[in-house]
Protein backbone atom coordinates (compact mmCIF):
# COMPACT_ATOMS: atom_id res chain seq x y z
CA UNK A 1 0.00 0.00 0.00
CA UNK A 2 1.00 3.66 -0.25
CA UNK A 3 1.56 5.65 2.96
CA UNK A 4 2.55 9.33 2.75
CA UNK A 5 3.57 8.89 -0.86
CA UNK A 6 5.77 5.86 -0.17
CA UNK A 7 5.03 2.32 -1.27
CA UNK A 8 4.98 0.04 1.77
CA UNK A 9 5.45 -3.69 1.21
CA UNK A 10 3.37 -5.62 3.77
CA UNK A 11 4.25 -9.12 2.55
CA UNK A 12 6.27 -10.05 5.67
CA UNK A 13 3.39 -8.97 7.95
CA UNK A 14 1.07 -11.41 6.18
CA UNK A 15 3.44 -14.39 6.01
CA UNK A 16 1.47 -17.54 6.95
CA UNK A 17 2.64 -19.74 9.81
CA UNK A 18 1.75 -22.84 7.74
CA UNK A 19 1.94 -23.17 3.96
CA UNK A 20 2.95 -20.38 1.61
CA UNK A 21 1.58 -17.84 -0.82
CA UNK A 22 2.29 -19.11 -4.32
CA UNK A 23 -0.31 -17.41 -6.48
CA UNK A 24 -2.78 -15.13 -4.67
CA UNK A 25 -5.97 -15.12 -6.67
CA UNK A 26 -8.43 -13.33 -4.42
CA UNK A 27 -9.28 -11.79 -1.07
CA UNK A 28 -12.49 -12.41 0.84
CA UNK A 29 -14.51 -11.40 3.87
CA UNK A 30 -17.00 -13.51 5.82
CA UNK A 31 -20.16 -12.39 7.64
CA UNK A 32 -18.17 -11.76 10.85
CA UNK A 33 -15.71 -9.42 9.13
CA UNK A 34 -12.79 -11.87 9.04
CA UNK A 35 -10.51 -11.29 6.06
CA UNK A 36 -9.09 -14.11 3.91
CA UNK A 37 -6.41 -14.57 1.25
CA UNK A 38 -7.16 -17.19 -1.43
CA UNK A 39 -4.07 -18.81 -2.96
CA UNK A 40 -4.40 -20.92 -6.13
CA UNK A 41 -1.16 -22.73 -5.42
CA UNK A 42 1.73 -23.07 -7.83
CA UNK A 43 -0.03 -24.06 -11.04
CA UNK A 44 3.30 -24.34 -12.81
CA UNK A 45 4.64 -27.21 -10.71
CA UNK A 46 5.96 -30.25 -12.59
CA UNK A 47 3.39 -32.52 -10.94
CA UNK A 48 0.64 -30.14 -12.08
CA UNK A 49 -1.24 -30.41 -8.80
CA UNK A 50 -1.15 -26.71 -7.92
CA UNK A 51 -2.92 -27.23 -4.59
CA UNK A 52 -4.40 -23.98 -3.33
CA UNK A 53 -4.99 -22.73 0.20
CA UNK A 54 -7.19 -20.24 2.07
CA UNK A 55 -5.60 -18.15 4.82
CA UNK A 56 -7.40 -16.05 7.45
CA UNK A 57 -5.75 -12.73 8.31
CA UNK A 58 -5.63 -12.47 12.10
CA UNK A 59 -5.44 -9.13 13.87
CA UNK A 60 -2.79 -8.00 16.34
CA UNK A 61 -4.28 -9.75 19.36
CA UNK A 62 -7.24 -10.12 21.64
CA UNK A 63 -9.56 -7.28 22.51
CA UNK A 64 -10.05 -6.58 26.20
CA UNK A 65 -13.43 -8.04 27.17
CA UNK A 66 -15.34 -8.49 30.42
CA UNK A 67 -16.37 -12.15 30.55
CA UNK A 68 -18.13 -12.33 33.90
CA UNK A 69 -19.32 -10.39 36.93
CA UNK A 70 -20.91 -11.46 40.19
CA UNK A 71 -21.99 -9.48 43.24
CA UNK A 72 -23.11 -10.46 46.74
CA UNK A 73 -25.31 -7.63 48.06
CA UNK A 74 -25.14 -8.89 51.64
CA UNK A 75 -21.35 -8.65 51.86
CA UNK A 76 -20.59 -6.17 49.07
CA UNK A 77 -18.15 -8.67 47.56
CA UNK A 78 -17.75 -8.58 43.79
CA UNK A 79 -15.85 -10.70 41.31
CA UNK A 80 -14.99 -9.68 37.76
CA UNK A 81 -13.48 -11.88 35.04
CA UNK A 82 -11.93 -10.55 31.85
CA UNK A 83 -9.79 -11.54 28.90
CA UNK A 84 -6.98 -9.43 27.46
CA UNK A 85 -3.44 -9.91 26.23
CA UNK A 86 -1.52 -12.85 27.76
CA UNK A 87 0.72 -11.99 30.74
CA UNK A 88 -0.28 -8.31 30.59
CA UNK A 89 -0.86 -5.96 33.54
CA UNK A 90 -4.28 -4.36 34.06
CA UNK A 91 -6.00 -2.32 36.75
CA UNK A 92 -9.61 -1.56 37.62
CA UNK A 93 -10.69 2.04 37.95
CA UNK A 94 -13.97 3.55 39.08
CA UNK A 95 -15.81 6.79 38.42
CA UNK A 96 -19.20 8.28 39.15
CA UNK A 97 -20.18 8.55 35.49
CA UNK A 98 -19.86 6.37 32.43
CA UNK A 99 -17.55 8.92 30.79
CA UNK A 100 -15.07 8.47 33.66
CA UNK A 101 -14.75 12.24 34.09
CA UNK A 102 -16.41 12.98 37.47
CA UNK A 103 -15.36 12.42 40.14
CA UNK A 104 -11.69 11.86 39.38
CA UNK A 105 -10.98 8.30 38.27
CA UNK A 106 -9.78 6.24 41.23
CA UNK A 107 -8.19 2.79 41.39
CA UNK A 108 -10.43 0.01 42.71
CA UNK A 109 -8.81 -1.70 45.73
CA UNK A 110 -8.49 -5.35 44.71
CA UNK A 111 -8.77 -7.97 47.46
CA UNK A 112 -7.74 -11.08 45.52
CA UNK A 113 -7.27 -12.87 42.23
CA UNK A 114 -8.27 -16.47 41.49
CA UNK A 115 -6.97 -16.31 37.91
CA UNK A 116 -3.92 -14.21 37.13
CA UNK A 117 -1.45 -12.71 39.60
CA UNK A 118 -2.33 -9.85 41.93
CA UNK A 119 0.25 -7.18 42.77
CA UNK A 120 -1.16 -4.29 44.78
CA UNK A 121 -4.06 -2.88 42.77
CA UNK A 122 -2.90 -4.44 39.51
CA UNK A 123 -3.43 -7.91 38.09
CA UNK A 124 -1.36 -9.75 35.49
CA UNK A 125 -3.35 -12.03 33.20
CA UNK A 126 -2.36 -15.67 32.84
CA UNK A 127 -0.69 -17.16 29.75
CA UNK A 128 -4.10 -17.37 28.05
CA UNK A 129 -4.93 -13.72 28.76
CA UNK A 130 -7.51 -14.45 31.49
CA UNK A 131 -7.91 -12.88 34.92
CA UNK A 132 -10.51 -13.01 37.68
CA UNK A 133 -10.28 -10.46 40.49
CA UNK A 134 -12.21 -9.81 43.66
CA UNK A 135 -13.02 -6.48 45.27
CA UNK A 136 -15.56 -5.07 47.70
CA UNK A 137 -18.15 -2.65 46.39
CA UNK A 138 -18.31 -1.27 49.93
CA UNK A 139 -14.89 0.26 49.15
CA UNK A 140 -16.28 1.91 46.02
CA UNK A 141 -18.60 4.92 45.80
CA UNK A 142 -22.34 4.44 45.21
CA UNK A 143 -23.52 4.55 41.58
CA UNK A 144 -20.05 3.62 40.43
CA UNK A 145 -18.86 2.51 37.02
CA UNK A 146 -15.87 0.16 36.96
CA UNK A 147 -13.62 -0.52 34.00
CA UNK A 148 -10.51 -2.58 33.25
CA UNK A 149 -7.58 -0.74 31.67
CA UNK A 150 -3.84 -0.86 31.18
CA UNK A 151 -1.99 1.08 33.89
Amino acid sequence: NIVNGEVRNRTAELAPDVGSFDFISSFGEDALGNLYIVDMGNLGTPDGQGLGEVFRIDGPGPVLAITGFSYDASSGSAELSFTGHPCAVYKLTEAGDLGFSTPAVDPVPLTGATVGTLSGNEVTTDASGHATVQFNLGNVNAATFVRVESP
